[in-house]
């Protein structure tokens, strides 16, 4: 079945409209379900291979018992430490962040970031922390700040990262 276009109404744009397609179960496993008692699994998916529809199932159940229940049961989602709105939202965005953060630790990448440290992922990831963009018309510069610092003659007393005679010889800037 191919997607259709929704006529357009008063306050509504028009778009297109994705099939619903269903899956009946009659008989599984030797089991039959009586008429009016057949198991129906609803998707957007094609139907090709009603098997496969039903297969992806399977994920749901996992999806609803290891995360939401797992939110709602383990993790409190749904008790606020006070009624008001900005305790709920910052509640729910918190329980969000650490169940998101504990999943991802519990990953082989996550371990390695774990094992890691943040210091070292400090100084590997973050070696663009002191970079500028600089725009002048139609062009654009990326800069160290202590070099942009040499380029508006407003030097620091001490330079950590460059070396200024270095910077000065290959921007071609004097005294």
């Amino acid at each position: 079945m191919r997607p259709q276009k929704i006529p357009q109404k008063a306050g509504f744009c028009g778009t297109w409209a994705n099939p619903i397609n269903c899956v009946m179960v009659t008989c599984w496993k030797g089991k039959e379900y009586p008429l009016g008692k057949e198991k129906v699994f609803i998707t957007s998916l094609p139907i090709e291979d009603p098997l496969e529809i039903i297969d992806g199932y399977n994920l749901r159940s996992l999806i609803e018992n290891k995360g939401f229940r797992e939110l709602k049961q383990g993790w409190m989602i749904g008790h606020f430490p006070m009624k008001t709105e900005a305790a709920a939202r910052s509640h729910t965005l918190l329980t969000l962040t650490m169940y998101s953060l504990n999943a991802c630790f519990q990953t082989q990448g996550g371990k390695g970031l774990a094992q890691k440290g943040i210091r070292r992922l400090r100084t590997e990831d973050m070696s663009t922390i002191h970079k500028l963009i600089v725009f002048a018309g139609d062009y654009f510069g990326i800069f160290d700040v202590e070099e942009y610092a040499l380029i508006v003659r407003a030097p620091p007393q001490y330079f950590v990262r460059i070396n200024p005679q270095e910077v000065q010889r290959r921007l071609g800037l004097k005294d």
